[in-house]
């Protein structure tokens, strides 16, 4: 791995080379890796979340809701920091359910322990080596819990139009 950091609007970009040989990264900052790193230091001030995800490969987050949005809309793998989770509610497990986020979270990615830092460069080389399988569990995930995905919004016009239509003529809900 590179040491050097190179800055760029808010954004600091480095390089990783895998075992891959292809370099199938043009499109980067740094073309001649083949992954390249974007760390959002803007808080989404400069960029939108949709850009930065478009351009990046893997998502590295601790317990973050955007990896949902991420895996959900690229097909793409996240690197979960396994960091104890974020728990409001001391009683969840008096529900005997597992949320969401517990249960996709090796589905759509791995999990890495904060102590073995030293092999995340491994993780994520192995990510980004096996994201068309990742991709593939991704969009079944998706199929399961993301109900009419790419056309949410035509479906939800048809249904108020529905209801509304309803309501003139004097049904019930």
């Amino acid at each position: 791995m590179e040491e050097e950091l190179q800055h760029e609007e808010s954004a600091q970009c480095f390089g990783l080379s895998t075992s891959d040989s292809r370099n199938d990264r043009q499109d980067g900052p740094r073309a001649g890796h083949a992954l390249t790193f974007i760390v959002d230091l803007s808080k989404g001030a400069n960029q939108p979340t949709d850009k930065l995800y478009r351009m990046s490969d893997i998502l590295i987050t601790d317990w973050s809701g955007s990896a949902l949005s991420f895996a959900f809309s690229t097909e793409k793998p996240t690197l979960f920091m396994d960091t104890p989770a974020k728990v409001l509610n001391g009683d969840y497990d008096e529900y005997g359910m597992v949320s969401l986020e517990v249960s996709i979270r090796e589905t759509i990615g791995t999990l890495l322990d904060p102590d073995s830092l030293d092999s995340a460069p491994i993780a994520i080389e192995n990510l980004y080596m096996n994201r068309i399988q990742y991709a593939e569990q991704i969009r079944k995930v998706r199929g399961s819990y993301v109900y009419n995905f790419g056309c949410s919004a035509s479906h939800g016009a048809h249904y108020i139009n529905s209801v509304a239509t309803s309501m003139d003529n004097g049904e019930s809900q």
